[in-house]
């Protein structure tokens, strides 16, 4: 069970709420924040030592079919439709094509409705670099022949959706790691299903939008950020003590979150209640990581090996058998062939050993190495 995703204050929570409510909330909020985000890129930043700092998101809604991932996608971005000169591309076939997109415009909100899609048309190219170059900087250029496009400027932004299956798949092979782009994206999850018929968006809605039209126009360009406010000090967790390293990005990202909504605010310095809502950002995201982010798979062999070691954790003593059965390799790319070669090399480097005890009809059984620690 994941925390509350953070109810948005000011203009930005008034247009969340003014979307029909029908949308899980956590799928808006987050659609909004990226939206505005990348709308703001640019255009104002945190004092120093923050100031390299972006307000741009990679964004991924994380649920079931009808869960309303593409829904909050398509209303957020037919809400704000082209607030703070954003274009929209739902497909970009190639790292190439990203660049003649970005050249073209220069404020770009990339929206694949199943990111997987994206990320198989990127795995034949140079896309995956290019997405973590644009993370923080703002140029990217492209050579065909002789002929080379530069274009500077530039401000870049994802949100897409998955399933929860999908999403733990979609890495392997990829290069992305937890240390790559996989660590760029902030995730919102939700298995609430959308009605047949929603109802419609509140009339508040318009109101919201010209609020935030109107606090683009009027930006502090700095915004001090100060370590500690009231309850929270970014870095700790509620009791003093450090966050896991691994969550050094997650940090960052709430100093994002709450960039973008101290300037939909007007605020020249953060708040108190602005701080609350980055803390609960930060949260959100550490108690999705864990469930959702998949471990580092640089093949899909590693991939199914990283699914065999969580089997054992769980239901050792096993046969292989029961983790085929328990794992459905047939349901998953590249199948019982590699499977079996996961097993097999886990077994062969001592991973798996044989537990000792058997199954009624002979069948080995193993477990884990007790000395192995991840």
């Amino acid at each position: 069970m994941l925390p509350e995703f953070p109810r948005l204050n000011g203009p930005l929570g008034e247009l969340v709420d003014a979307i029909t409510h029908d949308i899980p909330y956590e799928h808006k909020a987050l659609a909004a924040i990226t939206y505005m985000g990348l709308a703001l890129s640019g255009r104002t930043q945190l004092a120093p030592p923050y100031e390299r700092l972006q307000t741009r998101f990679y964004s991924c809604f994380i649920g079931p079919p009808g869960s309303g991932k593409s829904a909050a996608q398509n209303e957020v971005v037919r809400a704000l439709n082209g607030l703070g000169g954003i274009s929209v591309e739902r497909s970009i076939n190639s790292d190439p094509a990203l660049v003649v997109a970005l050249d073209e415009n220069r404020r770009l909100l990339y929206v694949p409705d199943e990111i997987t899609g994206a990320f198989k048309k990127a795995q034949h190219g140079k896309m995956f670099d290019a997405f973590k170059t644009l993370y923080e900087d703002n140029r990217i250029s492209n050579r065909v022949k002789k002929e080379v496009t530069v274009v500077t400027d530039c401000h870049f932004s994802i949100i897409g959706t998955c399933t929860r299956e999908a999403f733990g798949r979609m890495w392997a092979g990829t290069g992305g790691s937890s240390d790559g782009l996989q660590s760029r994206f902030v995730l919102s999850f939700s298995e609430k299903l959308m009605p047949r018929i929603k109802t419609e968006n509140s009339a508040h809605l318009s109101l919201a939008i010209e609020v935030l039209k109107s606090s683009l126009e009027n930006l502090p360009p700095v915004i001090e950020l100060p370590e500690t406010v009231g309850s929270f000090t970014f870095g700790l967790t509620g009791d003093g003590k450090h966050l896991d390293p691994k969550y050094s990005r997650v940090v960052d990202m709430g100093r994002r979150f709450a960039l973008v909504v101290a300037a939909c605010n007007g605020l020249e310095r953060i708040d108190d209640e602005t701080m609350e809502l980055a803390k609960a950002f930060i949260n959100y995201q550490v108690a999705s990581y864990e469930p959702l982010m998949p471990p580092d798979a640089f093949s899909h062999v590693q991939e199914f090996e990283n699914r065999l070691i969580a089997f054992f954790k769980k239901h050792q003593p096993a046969s292989f058998r029961d983790a085929r059965n328990n794992i459905k390799p047939d349901k998953l790319p590249t199948g019982f062939l590699t499977f079996t070669s996961a097993f097999n090399s886990l077994v062969k480097a001592g991973m798996l050993l044989p537990s000792g005890d058997s199954n009624r009809v002979g069948t080995v059984r193993y477990k884990l190495d007790p000395t192995y620690k991840n």
